[in-house]
């Protein structure tokens, strides 16, 4: 276990502190302990508190670094340990899961990206459902009466609800093909360009 030099001060059952009522009530508290003297349960209250919440920030940051906080004045290795710490229980900042979200999802909502770490909500239909429930290409394909390649033109522009495009198929990017190697392609498209 790691270690931890930072201790809470004056934490007994019966700490000679003052009570919190009288702390909060301590004219002290705004100004600090001026000329004379204070007395040890004012002064025991000020550092317990302030070693307290030193005490159990060290603490977390020990036991979730898994390194030792040490009392040797090093600021910047603090710091890199609690960083860690907080790296345990806490999400770094990103740009795509806080556009996420800032969305007010609801029931048979969809979000989509609109550009990059934008997103918006469109509605999630029936047919939508159907296509994500589809545990196959094969699958969305015969859904969509496409199970048979000659059922559909050639060329003929065909919305894809994935990234990864069948065999067969061609992502329509404005890319010029050999039209002498896909003839059919080429009856569609003369200038050897898809659109």
């Amino acid at each position: 276990m790691a270690k931890n030099d930072f201790k809470a001060f004056a934490t007994g059952k019966n700490a000679n502190v003052m009570s919190q009522a009288e702390w909060e009530a301590l004219p002290a508290l705004l100004s600090g302990f001026t000329a004379g003297k204070a007395s040890s349960a004012q002064v025991n209250k000020a550092i317990r508190q302030a070693s307290f919440i030193a005490a159990a920030i060290a603490q977390y940051t020990a036991n979730k670094s898994g390194s030792d906080v040490l009392d040797d004045g090093d600021l910047n290795g603090f710091i890199s340990k609690m960083r860690t710490a907080f790296g345990k229980d806490f999400q770094e900042f990103d740009a795509t899961l806080t556009a996420l979200a800032r969305l007010s999802t609801s029931a048979n909502k969809l979000p989509y990206f609109t550009s990059q770490d934008t997103a918006n909500l469109t509605d999630l239909t029936q047919v939508g459902r159907d296509i994500l429930a589809k545990s196959s290409v094969a699958e969305v394909l015969k859904y969509l009466g496409l199970e048979n390649n000659s059922t559909f033109p050639v060329g003929a522009p065909i919305p894809w609800p994935s990234d990864s495009v069948p065999t067969g198929y061609a992502l329509m990017q404005g890319q010029t093909f050999d039209k002498s190697a896909y003839p059919k392609l080429a009856a569609a498209y003369p200038s050897g360009v898809i659109p």
